[in-house]
């Protein structure tokens, strides 16, 4: 059982929405000979997985092993990770890109594809750094809810960035000389103005992965340094 529990987990990663509904249906299929067994094999081979995997098999997991009534504890979602039907999908561009608001707490989660290895990449957002994805993304015709025009983030004085990115499109990238943060300036796409924006830790390794092939950046080491 777990040797095919394996095989359809790794196959699961890569399927289509109709196939990874099939791969489900096995899984509970060959499960139901022995369900506790089944379940804690389901557990174990995901504890690693991408939040996405887990969620797919977490439902295979209640269909086998069904949570008894047990006393009543208060559930805290910010003490734990979301679940996926705790997750609304606000933005989905086709090219790999998706964004979930929570529907208990502020916390948002960001899916994109690395587009070095395709794997899927997931990430938890707190509510400042999902204000900054939404910065990023305003404008885009992949929103599936009306956005406010978010508020500029103000940049640092002039004389202390340094330009080391920019394209034809108008999009900069400064690095601040006095402390290392990157500051993002674009053009609004409502006014045409310049909109800078400062980048967290999180949003910085995210462009660099988006940017990192682009022959735009005119310090070539800043597309390549790796987070600390």
């Amino acid at each position: 059982m777990e040797e095919t529990f394996k095989t359809y987990i790794e196959e699961l990663k890569g399927a289509s929405i109709s196939r990874q509904d099939e791969i489900c249906e096995a899984l509970l299929s060959i499960g139901k000979e022995n369900p506790s067994e089944a379940a804690d094999l389901l557990r174990g081979l995901t504890k690693f997985e991408h939040l996405n995997i887990q969620w797919l098999v977490e439902e295979v997991i209640e269909q086998l092993a069904p949570t008894e009534d047990e006393p009543e504890e208060v559930d805290d979602p910010t003490t734990r990770p979301l679940r996926s039907s705790e997750l609304e999908l606000v933005y989905d561009d086709p090219r790999g890109v998706r964004l979930y608001r929570s529907t208990v707490d502020t916390r948002w989660v960001l899916y994109q594809v690395d587009p070095r290895s395709g794997m899927p990449m997931q990430q938890e957002l707190q509510s400042e750094e999902a204000e900054h994805v939404k910065r990023q993304l305003y404008g885009s015709p992949y929103w599936l809810i009306p956005m406010e025009q978010p508020q500029a983030t103000a940049a640092p004085e002039d004389a202390d960035l340094e330009m080391i990115y920019s394209d034809p499109n108008g999009i900069r990238i400064y690095e601040t000389k006095s402390t290392g943060e990157w500051v993002l300036v674009r053009p609004d796409p409502m006014t045409g103005s310049p909109t800078p924006q400062k980048l967290t830790d999180v949003m910085r390794q995210s462009i660099k992965l988006q940017l990192g092939d682009s022959p735009y950046w005119t310090n070539a080491d800043a597309s390549k340094q790796n987070e600390s």
